[in-house]
């Protein structure tokens, strides 16, 4: 696969049968937005609800159909499906799924040994979807249709790969949409997040929130029929619960911008993942009798344990806070702005995952403090932490200066975002292909 000008050439070539009868679904393109969390990182696994939203960049799925054909005395059609996923060389093999000899897809407790590709097949296989339903040949040819392939080229293009914006999940909500596509099938958002949530959740036995795939699949957009945003959403604390917070205007005062900046260092979801979510289950489980409000004597819990309830509390509380202040039923300081006091909130969240869960690396407590000192509201780690991302909250005259202190103090990329924009959630467009 090569790349240029934004456009990807493809390298296949029309089929030279051209005596056939023959539809097949037009080239098409697929995108899904990135997310970050604002509120609750690392809560929605444990039942509490979280606060985000997506982020213009976007993972594409490039799709193109064809198929293969041989003449036989039979004038019967026998179409089966082989989809072609062609990925970057950075992100490992490209693989071929043939829907009508499909491996089996097993449970499996090691997230990074599955495949939620095929995990999504078999879903909407389940389903009852017929992935040839837009391949049409004429009835009165002697053809048989021995192969319809799908060729799809996955491009992350700016979304950031590892670094908790979630970008597994935006491929996978693309997967989803592209196999829906193929199938015919019009799925609402909330459809399509609960579908890719099966595929990478359920599918497997793991217990997940749903935080990345509603916030991917929906965007920044409340309703299609009317053309209505949001800010951001609340999901949770039941797990389709989904909750629109409204957009902060700048009546008068100016609630800000946030500015995106990976650090560079892979995340590392495994080596955190016992002390954020096992251990604190346990405690929850063993210690707290089920009820993190559980009146419990000091003594009973380690250092460790205290820590951790703690902590969680914390993130908790704040989370709820800035909820009321977002939906304009707290009052704030007289001397901020709505978004410089959820910022502050923000703040607050990232001290407990940094001190409590041991969150943030040394590179992203650089740029934060190079945000704060540049003039930023607040920053926060994005994601599982242990490397990957961090977002800056910042008024809107200083944006530019806070990215700029950002990338000086090690910041592999920034982006700047203004939290009034709407984000498209993931869709279909058509496109071209370059060379086809």
């Amino acid at each position: 696969m090569s790349q240029a000008g934004g456009e990807i050439s493809t390298g296949i070539k029309p089929s030279e049968d051209n005596n056939i009868n023959r539809r097949t679904l037009p080239s098409f393109c697929v995108k899904a937005p990135g997310r970050i969390c604002l509120f609750g990182e690392h809560s929605d696994y444990l039942g509490f609800p979280v606060i985000a939203r997506a982020i213009p960049l976007y993972c594409s799925l490039l799709v193109k159909t064809e198929f293969t054909s041989e003449k036989d005395d039979t004038h019967t059609i026998h179409p089966n499906v082989i989809i072609h996923l062609h990925v970057p060389p950075e992100l490992g093999p490209s693989k071929v799924y043939d829907v009508g000899n499909l491996p089996y897809s097993p449970p499996s407790l090691e997230k990074d040994s599955v495949d939620f590709a095929l995990a999504a097949i078999h879903e909407v296989l389940k389903e009852g979807w017929d992935l040839t339903s837009h391949h049409r040949v004429d009835s009165e040819s002697d053809v048989q249709c021995s192969v319809y392939n799908v060729h799809c080229w996955s491009s992350s293009g700016e979304l950031p790969l590892q670094a908790g914006c979630s970008s597994s999940t935006a491929f996978l909500v693309a997967w989803v949409l592209m196999l829906a596509k193929l199938a015919d099938q019009d799925l609402q958002p909330l459809q399509l997040a609960q579908l890719a949530h099966r595929a990478e959740v359920t599918h497997f036995g793991h217990p997940g929130g749903t935080m990345d795939h509603v916030s991917i699949a929906l965007g920044t957009t409340i309703s299609h029929t009317i053309i209505k945003t949001c800010g951001a959403w609340r999901i949770g604390p039941d797990l389709w619960e989904v909750k629109p917070l409204p957009v902060l205007r700048d009546d008068e005062s100016d609630n800000g911008m946030w500015i995106l900046a990976d650090s560079g260092e892979p995340k590392d979801t495994l080596k955190h993942l016992r002390r954020c979510k096992h251990d604190r289950l346990q405690l929850l489980r063993e210690k707290l009798r089920g009820d993190w409000d559980c009146c419990v004597p000091s003594e009973m819990l380690t250092d460790t344990e205290q820590n951790l309830w703690k902590t969680t509390l914390i993130n908790r509380d704040t989370e709820h806070e800035a909820t009321k202040m977002w939906s304009g039923c707290d009052i704030v300081s007289p001397s901020n702005s709505v978004g410089q006091s959820l910022a502050l909130l923000m703040k607050r969240h990232h001290e407990a995952l940094r001190d409590g869960l041991g969150l943030s690396t040394m590179k992203l407590e650089t740029m934060n403090k190079a945000a704060l000192d540049a003039g930023a509201w607040g920053f926060k780690v994005v994601g599982s932490g242990g490397g990957g991302c961090g977002v800056a909250w910042t008024s809107a005259d200083k944006a530019e200066e806070v990215a700029q202190a950002m990338k000086k103090a090690g910041a592999k990329a920034t982006w700047i975002f203004n939290s009034k924009d709407p984000v498209l959630g993931a869709h279909v467009c058509h496109t071209s292909f370059w060379r086809i």
